[in-house]
This record gives structure tokens, sequence and C-alpha cells, in this order.
């Protein structure tokens, strides 16, 4: 993990990015364009106040609750999150991961309308609820470790036309994908690894003319 975030730091350059290991100690994120927090002991409350302190113009978010797997600590506190994220209309980049106590994603997703990148690693009681409330302009979605997942939602749908990459890891109990639209026409790369209970893909995924992989 400290490799992942050394990278993007020295991909958006040091004065635009900002980790955060206290939430409570630390205000020189409030004008980052990219932050990631790794903050164990952050909370729902702890965790509403801060995304109200982000900047309107945050292009990325990365929220670690670990390391890396083998790391004992955790945020057994963050068990979902508050209102707040809906405002980051300029968000280009969202990842969730090691995030082992939360169960669900925040609300208004489907109000960042320039939300291009998704991931969520290794969040063990996460459960991706249907509904339409996700974003809608997706060009990369990653998915792993994520062992309550049965079904992709169909929510995910609306980024049919606009997705560039589908990568989905180690999810033993994920049996199905979405009835892809027609219009799944820009997907190049679809990557699936270790997901035993998925036995075939959507019979319209053959209409994906461009699809590598």
């Amino acid at each position: 993990m400290h490799d992942l975030l050394h990278d993007l730091s020295l991909y958006v350059g040091q004065n635009d990015y900002c980790l955060i290991e206290n939430t409570h100690g630390t205000s020189n994120f409030e004008k980052a364009r990219h932050v990631s927090i790794l903050d164990h002991n952050l909370g729902v409350d702890a965790m509403r106040d801060f995304l109200h302190k982000l900047s309107n113009n945050l292009r990325t978010i990365i929220f670690s609750c670990k390391e890396c797997t083998y790391d004992e600590h955790g945020c057994p506190r963050l068990l979902h999150f508050p209102e707040g994220i809906q405002r980051l209309t300029a968000l280009h980049r969202l990842e969730f991961t090691y995030c082992e106590s939360l169960t669900s994603l925040p609300r208004g997703m489907k109000h960042l309308t320039a939300l291009e990148i998704l991931g969520i690693w290794d969040c063990e009681k996460l459960i991706l609820m249907e509904g339409d409330d996700y974003p809608t302009r997706l060009r990369r979605l990653t998915i792993g470790f994520l062992p309550k997942l049965v079904s992709l939602p169909q929510g995910l749908i609306p980024s049919a036309s606009t997705l560039q990459f589908l990568a989905i890891y180690h999810c033993g109990n994920l049996a199905k994908l979405p009835q892809w639209p027609p219009n799944l026409s820009s997907l190049p790369k679809l990557d699936i690894l270790n997901c035993p209970k998925l036995l075939s893909l959507p019979k319209k995924m053959d209409r994906c003319t461009v699809l590598k992989d």
C-alpha cells in the first residue's frame, strides 16, 4: 500500500497530494486535490466532519484502513459512510481498500458525474446494494476480495457506454454479472480471476466487438 501511495504522490506532485494518517490533527489537506486516508481510528462521525472539510476541486480519494492485508490495524468503527461525498463533483478517482468493517458504499455516488475510476478491494463485509446510486460514466472498475458479492448491481449498467476496463478478482460467491445493454461497445479489457461460481458471461457481451481479453 505504501508503494501505491508513494507512486501516486510522485505522479500528481507533492503540492497536490496529501497522505492523511490522522484526520483530527491534520489541516493541510483542505486544498489538496489528491488525498489518501490511512486513519485507523476513523469512525462515522469523524468521516462526516472530514468530508465537509475537503475541497470541492478534489480529484482523488483513496480510503484505506490498513497498509496491507497482514496489518493488524483497521477501522472497526467505520461501518458506513455519512452524507457528504456527493458534493465532490470534480472527483475523478475513488478507491476503498482494506475497509474490513464497511458494510455499504457512500450515498450520493450518482452525483459524482466526473468519476471515471472506482476501485473496491478487500472489504469483507461490504454489500453492493441494488439501486441507481452509482456513478454513470465509469471508465475503470476494479473489484477484488469481496466475499459477500453475489452479483454486480444493475445500477452499474449506465456506465456500459463508457467502461474501458472491468476487473473482478477473488470474489468466491460472485455468480452473476448484469445483463449489459447493446451499447457495451467501448470495453476492450475484461479481467476475471478466481470467481469459481461465475460459470458464464451474459449473452449480450458477445456484442462487445472491441473486447480483447
